[in-house]
Order: structure tokens, then sequence, then C-alpha cells
């Protein structure tokens, strides 16, 4: 077997701020990484590992990917974590203390990692869809043969028209999600490209999709449906980490709506890999409606997360639009009647939903309160309930810190990287990386242009993993210098990275 290991305590799902180091030395490298909830690591004859690689001096190289054996001497595997569900397969911490991978064991060259990342997250993606199919069918299975056999007092549970609407539903459901796993699949079969896009809207769809199939299940099982020997409580719980498992759904949409632009990768799918060019420019027409609706409004405190918000919505949106030309592309070759007909409505009504829950928020007339308001609000539980730490007896593991009771913390302080040079960056340098920032903002599609300084977090500025790179390689080709992507994970503000360029020798005023 085979491990993938990625995320880390304070990087589940942005491979970019992983603190994990490949350092160079002589033959190879020297692999210091502590990884959390790694799937089959304890089982794994050999891990695939996501680390920055750092060159002998201490200059970033960018990420990569090296192959570490289960009996590499440094290699260490922590205790399994004792999950909700998914019990059949072993998760654990993982960690390396200097362990030394040779160059044969690296997966492309130091600084291409995010491909191997990339390639990896994708076909687990596909896959974790293609697995929803299998157990929407085994929920679909379950909840007929109650309903089939269960009396109740307006006859046979079957014949309610609350069973026989939601049985509808997830057959409905089962053929259209089926429909985009396939279309995907044929694609690989071809020898396309692996569909980034359209793998990422499967894996969230599909375990969304999922989800509401389990939770019925129960539902329609009563009391049953809570006894451990039936089958619906595993159901539940294994069905509900896939919608966490590669990237919470919350995290995908955003960057799908993120790089949802003319020609971006979902409207390609849709109109070349699946052959709907019509509904590809249906939703490119939608997507820019409600970017220019948004225009002006003020739905959350500051701007970053305005614009995460937005793109939350539109990339559900895309996924489901996606899911919608799959089910259009099978629809328009299948036999299969009315069981496509009724598929392709469900499917046609699930995007019109989305859109007109995206319309009906942008009407609203109140906005969501700051954070600090909201922690105001729940600090003021406790007058109530209490704050108590909960132990499960007889199990000596104190909740994770995250979640134990204590004062919260403030927000840091963006805080200098002790690389930085000790002086302030020059103003050139400082105008040269607020350029490129702000060009990027401007070519983001957004509907106005955020206010932000020398010192504004990236990350309020909706910059993420995507969009990294496209300014990443605006400030080399400007600053004469090579920047990696996650030098803005590293120094994640104006001013610092201004101050690492120069200190890196960057020319004051190079590309100005």
């Amino acid at each position: 077997m085979a491990a993938y290991a990625q995320t880390e305590p304070q990087a589940g799902s942005n491979p970019l701020a992983i603190r994990s180091r490949a350092r160079r030395v002589d033959g190879g490298w020297h692999l210091d990484a502590e990884k959390h909830l790694i799937g089959l690591g304890a089982w794994a004859g050999v891990l695939t590992v996501l680390a920055k690689g750092v060159d002998r001096d201490g200059s970033p190289l960018g990420p990569m990917v090296l192959l570490v054996p289960e009996d590499a001497p440094g290699l260490a595997h922590g205790p399994e974590a004792l999950t909700m569900g998914m019990r059949a397969m072993v998760q654990n911490t993982v960690r390396c203390e200097g362990v030394f991978v040779p160059d044969a064991r690296v997966l492309l060259a130091p600084g291409e990692g995010m491909q191997v990342a990339h390639d990896a997250m994708g076909f687990a993606r596909l896959g974790v869809g293609a697995l929803c199919v299998g157990a929407m069918k085994r929920c679909a299975q379950l909840m007929a043969r109650y309903a089939a056999r269960r009396e109740v007092a307006t006859g046979r549970l079957l014949d309610n028209p609350v069973s026989c609407a939601r049985l509808h539903e997830l057959t409905c459901a089962v053929w259209a999600l089926e429909a985009l796993v396939e279309a995907i699949a044929a694609a690989l079969d071809a020898r396309e490209p692996l569909p980034r896009h359209a793998c990422l809207a499967c894996k969230c769809v599909g375990s969304e999709l999922l989800w509401e199939a389990a939770d019925w299940l129960v539902q329609m099982l009563g009391g049953r449906g809570y006894l451990e020997n039936n089958a619906a409580p595993q159901m539940l719980r294994d069905a509900r980490v896939l919608r966490i498992l590669e990237g919470p759904t919350e995290t995908l949409y955003m960057h799908l709506g993120g790089a949802a632009a003319p020609d971006s990768g979902a409207e390609r799918f849709l109109a070349h890999g699946l052959g709907r060019p019509r509904l590809a420019a249906e939703l490119g027409r939608t997507v820019a409606s409600i970017r220019e609706r948004a225009a002006g409004a003020r739905r959350f405190a500051g701007d970053g997360a305005q614009v995460q918000g937005l793109d939350y919505r539109i990339g559900e949106l895309c996924a489901f639009a996606i899911l919608l030309g799959a089910a259009e592309r099978r629809a328009a070759g299948d036999e299969g009647g009315a069981q496509a007909s009724a598929a392709l409505e469900w499917a046609r009504a699930r995007y019109d939903r989305v859109r007109r829950a995206i319309a009906a928020e942008q009407d609203a007339a109140h906005g969501y309160p700051s954070a600090s308001v909201l922690l105001e609000r729940i600090g003021a539980y406790a007058q109530a309930i209490g704050d108590v730490d909960q132990q499960p007896a007889g199990v000596e593991q104190l909740p994770d810190p995250m979640l134990r009771a204590a004062d919260l913390p403030q927000p840091p302080a963006p805080a200098a990287s002790p690389a930085l040079a000790p002086r302030a960056a020059g103003d050139a340098m400082r105008r040269l990386v607020r350029e490129s920032v702000t060009r990027w903002l401007a070519s983001d599609g957004r509907p106005s242009m955020p206010a932000f300084g020398d010192d504004t977090p990236f990350a309020e500025l909706g910059i993420d993993s995507l969009a990294t790179v496209p300014i990443a390689l605006e400030i080399e080709q400007r600053a004469a210098v090579p920047v990696v992507p996650e030098l803005l994970y590293d120094y994640p503000t104006v001013n610092a990275l201004a101050a690492w360029l120069e200190a890196q020798g960057a020319p004051a005023q190079a590309g100005i």
C-alpha cells in the first residue's frame, strides 16, 4: 500500500502553507515533517510526502514531493486517530526527523511538487465521486427495502408521498452523478489531461448528495435508523467525512468560484469536455451578472471576506452547472426514456435552486456581523451553559487544543520572517510588489478593487494558492529574482515580500 502525506495540523486544505522542509544535502535531501490524519499511513510501504524544498543556504526552492519507504531511518508513526467513521482505514500522525531521501526518490523537480499534488488530489476527488455513486445506491437499496415492508398510519411507507419524492430525487441524483463520473473517466481513457475543475466539482457535489442520502436513510428508518446493528449509523458517519476528505466543500467551492472567468477550466470542460457550449455560455453570463450585482454591496466585514463569500457561492453554482452538463450529455445519448428525462429535470432544478439562492442573498437588506461581534455573542452563552472541556470516559485523550475552553487569542499581526533583512524595503520594491498584486486584483473579475496597505495580509485580499502563481510570475519577471508561489505565504504582505526581494539582491529599479 501507498499513502499520500500532505495534511498538517496548521495546513489542511492549503498545501502552500505547509511547514515540512526538505533541505538539500549531498546526494539528496534531509526531510523534517509532521503530517497528521494520513490515511493508510502506518500500513503503507511507501509514503508520498509533500514538503517545501530548501537549498543549502536556506533559500526556498518551492514545493517538492519525496518518496519515503516504510523502513527509512527517522520515520515514525503516531497512534491511530479515533475518528468518527472510516474505521476500516487507519489514520495516524507521521513524523520524519532528518530522513534522508536520495535524489532518485524525488518526483519531478524541486518547485514542481504542486503538479504532483494537483494530480494526486484530482484523481482522489474523482474516486470520491465514484464512491459516492455506489454509497448512494446502497442508501436507496436500504430505503426501498424498508419502505416496502413498513406499514404506517397512511398505509405502506413506500406509497407515502414524502417517501416517493425522496426516493425519486435520490435515483435522479445517482443517475446525474454517475453521468459526471463516467464523463471524466471517458476523458481520461481518451488520454486527455486530467480535468481538475471537473474532478473538484465531482467530489463536492457527490459528497454533498451522499450526505443528503445518508440523512434521508436514517430519517426514513425512524428509531431503527439510530440502532448500531442496522447499517444506517455507519453509513451516516462514513459519508460525513467525504465532505472534508480531499478538501472541504467550502474551500474547494471558493477555489472553483475564484477561478470562474471566461474560458475558465469549468467553462472549458462544459463546452468541450461535455459538449455543452450553450450551458457554458449561460454559466458565464450568470457569473458575470452575479459579480456585477455584488459591486458596492457590503455583506461581510473586510474586502477579503467579501471576495471569498462570493467565490464560495459562485463555485457551488459552477459545480452544479457541471453536474447539469453531464446529465445533458448522458441524456442526449441515452435510451433510458423516463429516467433520463426525470434526472435531467432534477439536475436543472438543483442548478436553478443555487442560482435563485444567490440572487435572494444579494437582494437581502442585512449583512453579516464582524468576527469580534460574533465571538462576543457566543461568549455570553457560557453564562447559561458553562464552558466545560468534554472527555470520553476511559479514554486518556484531551480534546484538540483548538477546541479547549480558554480565552480566544487575538489575530496576530503579520510577523516578518527571520530571513528578512532588518531594514525596511525601499519604495521602489514595495511599489513593484504592490502593482503586481493590484494587477491580479484587477484581472480577477471582481466588481470593485479592495483597498489595501503595505501591511495588509494577502489572505485578506482573497489571494489563495491559485492566485499566488500569476502574482509570483509577474514579480519574478519584473524583479529579475526567482520567485516561487509559496513565498506569498512565507512573506504575506507587500512590505515583507519586498524586503525579502531586496535581501536576495533584486535590482532596486528592476521592471519599474
